[in-house]
This record gives structure tokens, sequence and C-alpha cells, in this order.
């Protein structure tokens, strides 16, 4: 066992949908982390809502992270759509309450014909508007990344090397090695 700390990356989970049955899921979910006296330094709270990001930062200093859904459609708590979000004047916009977006791979790098294409700007553009990249999710699985890639380690370094600022990975020891370049 090593002795560092460990960090967090909760997410709330359908706000919108709860409380229109009358249970508002930010409430205990501060009072909780209050509660458990875990760093916040430590923490990066997630959210498909814009609604409940900008509450928590009203309100706390926690780090938050702008989840992007599918292009097409808006979050459950209106807007635009994600797709819009990750524009340049999307992206101004969520870093006046988030402090990142957490993008799915495909958000990044479109696949076609069973292999990677060209990266969009994304990356780029969250970082010109002061927001960090966490791209979601990596497995080590060949079904589970294009038939064009031939390794999850050869698919992270892909995304390492467009500048994302973390990963979730079900394999986090894959992914701190090649982030570590081992």
């Amino acid at each position: 066992a090593q002795s560092r700390p460990i960090g967090l990356a909760p997410e709330l989970k359908h706000p919108f949908h709860l409380r229109a049955r009358g249970h508002d899921p930010v409430a205990p979910f501060l009072a909780d982390l209050k509660a458990s006296g875990f760093p916040h330094d430590r923490m990066w709270v997630q959210c498909f809502e814009p609604g409940p990001l900008r509450e928590l930062d009203a309100a706390t200093d926690l780090r938050l992270v702008q989840l992007i859904g599918d292009p097409r459609v808006s979050p459950p708590d209106g807007g635009p759509t994600y797709g819009e979000m990750l524009t340049k004047s999307g992206l101004a916009q969520i870093a006046a309450y988030a402090d990142a977006v957490g993008v799915h791979k495909m958000h990044l790098v479109p696949v076609v014909d069973g292999a990677y294409g060209s990266p969009k700007s994304v990356v780029d553009d969250a970082h010109a508007a002061g927001l960090q990249v966490h791209v979601y999710t990596f497995r080590d699985e060949a079904g589970e990344r294009p038939s064009g890639e031939p390794s999850a380690a050869s698919e992270l370094r892909r995304f390492y090397a467009l500048g994302v600022d973390a990963v979730f990975a079900d394999f986090p020891d894959t992914a701190a090695a090649v982030r570590n370049g081992e």
C-alpha cells in the first residue's frame, strides 16, 4: 500500500429528475461533504447539468466539471446543446461556473472507418477559456477502442499528446504508466 493522498470525482446524478420529484441532491451532498471533512482541493465534482454546478460555484470552493453528453441534445435542465457548449463561446460560458469540462474521447477525436480521425480543437479551445479537459473512459480491452487503435497505451498516448489534463480509466495503472512515460 502506498501512503499518498487520493482524490475523488463524485458525480451528481440526475438532479433535474430528482428535483422534479421533490428531492434536492445538492443540499445532502454538501452536508455529507462537510461532515466527511474531505479536502476540497482533492475533489472534482461533476454533473451533466449546469444548474447544480452553478449553485455549487456560488456556495463553495469546490472544483467543478461540466460533463458533456450527446452533442445533439441539451442538458435536462435546459440551455444550449452539449455540442454548442463545446464551441468557443460555449466554453467561455462554462468557465464562468466550472473549472473543467468532462468529455467523451469521441468529442475530441472522432472515429472514422474504425480508426481515429483528426483531432478537434476542443482541448485548445477549453484551455484558452481557462478550463481543464478531463476525458472518459479508457479501458484496456480491445473492444473498447476503435479497431484501428492497437493498444490501450497507444490510445492513451494519443490523448495525452493532445494536452488533456486528466483521464478516467477503468485500469488506472495503465493510464498512470503511460502518463509517466513507462
